[in-house]
């Protein structure tokens, strides 16, 4: 018998109309709160119905939490949407609302990712569960390079090579270039990224 607090919190029965706050504030907000992510328990509509102690902390910590906030609604949102529609609708649910999404704060990155509940809300549409936590990092991709840093191809192509640990020397006979423009394009990628080392290029270039 699975006895994880999602699967105890699915196989609630029903709730009454009238009766959504009181459950809310009871056994469901109790199983949100045992989840081992940070998780809020949300209605059809987006609304926040309940949010455990660590998301609570979470949304104090972070100076741009309505932006977090939004991603949370909209993804609630989305996942209704995709029960109401069903499941020959739900690609393009999932393209017009996406129902897990990256969203940047001011302290991290968060990945926020939801579940339907079997059991319905107080209107009888779908309820979900929708998780936040710390995104994995991941490298800029080649458009965001130039995007940000106003980096040429030569110098993105050196950048790749030195966040994996290549000397100035190593770049240029990777590249077929001689060691001095090799050192040039080293020179010039650093001051674009704002570092002083090769060590610090790998961890400026990754969100």
């Amino acid at each position: 018998m699975n006895n994880t607090p999602l699967a105890r919190y699915a196989a609630l029965p029903p709730v009454c109309p009238g009766t959504e706050k009181t459950r809310t504030g009871g056994a469901m907000a109790r199983l949100v709160d045992e989840l081992p992510d940070a998780a809020a328990l949300c209605s059809a509509t987006g609304q926040v119905l309940h949010e455990s102690p660590s998301l609570a902390r979470l949304l104090s910590a972070e100076p741009l939490a309505a932006r977090v906030r939004n991603s949370i609604a909209t993804v609630a949102r989305s996942l209704a949407g995709i029960a109401a529609e069903g499941v020959s609708k739900t690609m393009r649910s999932s393209i017009d609302a996406p129902s897990a999404l990256e969203v940047c704060g001011a302290r991290s990155r968060y990945s926020v990712r939801g579940s339907l509940l079997a059991t319905a809300g107080a209107d009888g549409r779908a309820s979900t569960i929708v998780y936040v936590s710390a995104a994995t990092p991941r490298a800029y991709s080649d458009a965001e390079l130039q995007d940000r840093f106003a980096l040429t191809m030569r110098e993105i192509e050196v950048l790749r090579l030195l966040a994996v640990g290549r000397s100035a020397r190593e770049v240029g006979a990777t590249l077929g270039i001689s060691y001095y423009t090799a050192r040039h394009h080293v020179e010039h990628v650093l001051a674009k990224l704002g570092v002083h080392t090769r060590a610090a290029v790998a961890a400026a270039v990754t969100h």
